[in-house]
């Protein structure tokens, strides 16, 4: 049994890739997910202000609530502390909006 780790590009805008995830998903094929450049898009901080949670905090929920692995970058103590504060659920409406 080979283990095998592959790294997609998410795009919260409607430009997630679902038929990738979902064929990773059904190949047991775990995913890495990473948000690229700011995630400060304004259905993004629209959406985190109504969760009262950053935009990072958001994007990484979304990515959990993908059932893949998020990697949040910084080398900020606070922010790691906040990117780790993700104790909620974005609903399905809202979670459809950001597919």
């Amino acid at each position: 049994i080979f283990k095998i780790n592959i790294l997609i590009r998410i795009n919260i805008d409607g430009k997630t890739d679902s038929a990738l995830l979902d064929f990773c998903k059904n190949e047991q094929i775990q995913v890495e997910v990473y948000f690229p450049g700011s995630p400060e898009k304004l259905v993004i901080t629209k959406m985190a202000a109504k969760y009262g949670v950053s935009a990072a905090q958001l994007c990484i929920r979304y990515g959990l609530q993908l059932e893949t692995i998020a990697l949040p970058k910084t080398a900020n103590p606070e922010h790691m502390k906040n990117n780790a504060d993700v104790d909620f659920v974005i609903t399905d409406t809202d979670f459809q909006t950001l597919l």
